[in-house]
């Protein structure tokens, strides 16, 4: 009943040394491990990938591309949706003005 969890890798690319779970198991997730006494919640780190450097030096690069990616994303979508906005408000104020002349006119035509 004797099962260490391996050294690893944690979501903030720290590395967390192994654990010795003494007449314990390895359980949680591969990014969070620790040692418990319930064999239902046994870890099989076999299938855990984060305990190589290379791994982390892949992805950190790749997340940190993907939020410059969704960043610019959101920043193009604001100025569209300012520049429509601007573009509603000059078509609205056209309105109105056309309203008014034609108010004046029924005004005119009435008397």
């Amino acid at each position: 009943m004797n099962s260490n969890c391996s050294g690893y890798y944690n979501l903030k690319a720290i590395y967390e040394s192994q654990t010795i779970c003494k007449n314990q198991f390895c359980c949680g997730i591969c990014f969070n491990r620790t040692c418990c006494l319930d064999p239902k919640l046994f870890l099989n780190q076999s299938k855990c990938l984060n305990y190589h450097k290379e791994d982390q030096d892949f992805v950190q690069p790749v997340s940190i591309g993907f939020l410059t990616f969704i960043s610019i994303l959101m920043l193009v979508c604001i100025v569209l949706c300012y520049l429509e906005s601007i573009k509603r408000n000059k078509i609205l104020f056209k309105l109105k003005c056309l309203e008014l002349k034609f108010l004046k006119l029924i005004k005119k035509t009435l008397k």
